[in-house]
């Protein structure tokens, strides 16, 4: 990239061409505005490059964004799944601890009228 010589409106208002007999020196007038045009063409490149960059980071942001809104639904996905699993697994267990109490209970009973009969 080439240099950037940063020209200000006080060096543009402030320079002087050294005159000659016929006027200014067309030479350094013509070195002056190759020198600003070289500048504006730096700006220009700088500008594109960062304009560039700028499409490329809002491009990539969406991106983020719309995958950050996949992974928040497959989250709530998950909990919901996981929320019903909890519910069943509780259903599941007391039942499982109901068979086991009548289990017992049959047991008892059964070792009751076995007594019983002898």
């Amino acid at each position: 990239m080439k240099k950037i010589k940063n020209f200000t409106i006080e060096d543009l208002q402030t320079y002087e061409f050294p005159i000659e007999l016929q006027g200014y020196k067309m030479e350094d007038v013509n070195v002056l505005l190759d020198e600003i045009q070289q500048d504006y063409i730096a700006f220009q490149s700088e500008i594109d490059e960062l304009a560039q960059d700028l499409s490329q980071t809002q491009a990539e942001l969406k991106r983020t964004k719309e995958e950050n809104v996949n992974l928040k639904e497959q989250n709530k996905d998950f909990l919901t799944t996981h929320n019903k699993q909890i519910k069943e697994n509780l259903s599941n267990s007391d039942i499982y601890a109901r068979i086991s109490n009548l289990e017992s209970a049959m047991n008892k009973i059964l070792n009751h009228l076995e007594n019983n009969k002898k």
